[in-house]
This record gives structure tokens, sequence and C-alpha cells, in this order.
């Protein structure tokens, strides 16, 4: 039989290879969400809810096209925190897509429940539920036939339902999680043309991850998120991580729809932290103003009691609290 210490790295070792294996073995395109993904995981896993042991704000923004009217941007905000005394927690969001005159809207409630595997390693599994709505401001448009009939009134969707699933098997250095935000089959109908639909693509997320303390107090950390598309779209995020004791990172990588993001996040406080990320596209007759994104972290863990059931333990530290979802996303 391996030694203990030896099985970890042999999981460790076919996790990863496992998360390079699925990112590469298909090719296409996919519209990314958000490129601060570290900062904001519960929109696409539910599983991450409560994992920074505090209540736990976050706040974005991500401005496309600047300068540009009606340029697609993104809100994003989200609150969640574990349930003391237990290994569940609770949380929820919210999310704004807008482009043109179309916004797409989206706001959830995320649960989660962690198992421990052994003293340094969890599992935690996630649900997401609640409702996307779809609307269509026509009035924003420059009309050349006021009279046109399909233009008479906004097109405003019915509300369609959203549940999703997902799981993330972490260390002190690695992790490894899958998730499906929308699990359910929806359609976007026009009620003036109710046998024209849009139908909703079901995408399923990636992620995998490894971080090493390198000298002098930094770390470094490189991660993966590939996207899965119903129609087999698929986009792939590579990111390389630098961090100096949690004071600030600077993050670069690149996207298969031939994007290089940069971004920089500092901890202004104790609690609190902010982050900047901005894409480059290689093909700048496609996207020549970049895509900028703002994000704000805020922890608050008064409210918070030690639960040694949530910790990592180590053999010869029984009191080793449990590290940040920061420390190793």
């Amino acid at each position: 039989m391996l030694h203990l210490k030896h099985r970890c790295r042999l999981l460790h070792s076919i996790m990863i290879c496992l998360g390079f294996i699925v990112a590469n073995s298909a090719q296409g395109q996919q519209t990314p969400f958000l490129t601060n993904f570290h900062e904001k995981p519960i929109l696409i896993n539910p599983a991450y809810t409560g994992i920074r042991n505090s209540l736990a704000f976050d706040l974005s923004s991500r401005q496309q096209w600047i300068g540009v009217k009606g340029a697609p941007s993104s809100y994003y905000f989200s609150m969640h925190s574990p349930i003391n005394d237990t290994k569940a927690a609770i949380g929820g969001f919210l999310f704004s897509d807008m482009a043109g005159p179309m916004i797409d809207s989206r706001v959830a409630a995320t649960y989660s429940y962690l198992l421990r595997i052994n003293h340094s390693m969890f599992i935690s599994f996630g649900l997401n539920g609640g409702v996307d709505n779809h609307w269509l401001n026509l009035n924003q448009l420059d009309i050349i036939n006021e009279n046109d009939s399909h233009f008479a009134k906004d097109i405003e969707n019915v509300f369609k339902p959203v549940a999703g699933a997902g799981f993330v098997l972490f260390t002190q250095s690695i992790f490894f999680g899958f998730s499906s935000p929308q699990i359910l089959k929806s359609a976007i109908t026009l009620p003036e043309e109710p046998s024209a639909t849009t139908p909703w693509r079901q995408t399923w997320f990636l992620a995998s991850g490894i971080t090493r303390p390198l000298a002098y107090d930094y770390g470094v950390q490189f991660s993966t998120l590939s996207r899965f598309s119903g129609d087999k779209i698929v986009t792939h995020d590579l990111a390389l991580r630098v961090s100096y004791q949690n004071l600030f990172t600077i993050t670069t990588g690149y996207r298969t729809d031939k994007t290089l993001p940069f971004g920089l996040s500092f901890r202004i406080a104790e609690d609190l932290s902010i982050a900047y990320a901005y894409d480059y596209h290689m093909e700048g007759n496609i996207n020549p103003f970049g895509r900028q994104e703002i994000t704000i972290t805020y922890d608050f863990r008064k409210l918070y009691l030690r639960n040694r059931d949530r910790e990592f333990i180590r053999k010869k530290e029984e009191d080793v609290k449990m590290n940040s979802i920061r420390h190793f996303f």
C-alpha cells in the first residue's frame, strides 16, 4: 500500500492532468462571463458558497467597448456565508448583462454542503435555484419606419426558472470543480412570432488549479477554466497568478478567443480587497476598446463562530484555521 503522502500526491497529479485533458479535448469559442472569475466563483459553481468562512460580499462591474453607445456591460452582486455549527452554507447572487436595448438578468439562491475526505482535503457539493428574465427595450432603437408594428412595444419575455449544481474538491494547494449554473432547458419566444424561438444553450464549467509557495513570501498559482456549451462551443481560460503575502496579486493568462487578460488586485484593509482586470483582444478590429472589469470583495467575520469541521487539520497543529478561498482559487 502506498504511503498516505504518496497517495495524496498521486491524486493531485491525476486531477490536474484530467483538467488539462478535458480543457483541450474540444475546439470552439464562446463569450466568457467575467474575467475575474477567481473573485466571484458562486456565479459559475454554487459549491463555493460559504467557502471563505465569512459573510462574504462581492460587487463587480464589467464594461466593454468603452465610449461606444449601447456597448455590452455586466453587473454582479453576491453574498454568502456558512451556517454556524454546521457544514452547510447559504447565499445568493444577482447578475445582469446588458447589450444595447437587451437586458438579461438572473437572480438565484445558492446552497452548499461540505464533506471532509481527510485532514487536508474537502469536497463541497452545491445547488442553486432562481429565475432568468429577458427584456428588449425597443424604445432605445432608432426606428426608420415609426409605423412598423414590430417595434410598437417592448418585448418582455416571461420569467424562466433556473436550477444548477456543482462540486469542488480542494486542499490547501489544489482545487478541481465541475458545474452547470443552469441545467433546465428554456428558450426565448418573441410574442409577435411564436414560431420564432431562440434556444438557450446549456453550459458546463470545468475549473482546476494548483498553488505553490515561492521564496520571500511569494506564491504562484496556475489555473484553468473551461466552458462547454450544449452545441459544443468551448472556451478555455488559462491564468497565472503571482501573489505576495495575500496583499496583492498580479494575474495574466490567455483565452482561446485570442484574448489576453491582465489583472491586479490589492487588499486595502484586513477584510476588503479590490481587483481590476483588462482584456486585450489580439484582433483589434473585433474589439478595439478592450474590456475592463472592477471587483470589490468584503468579508465580515464577526458573525462567524469557529467550526473545526470546516478547517484543515495538520498532524502537529490541531488548531490551524482553514485558509480562505483566495489561498487556493
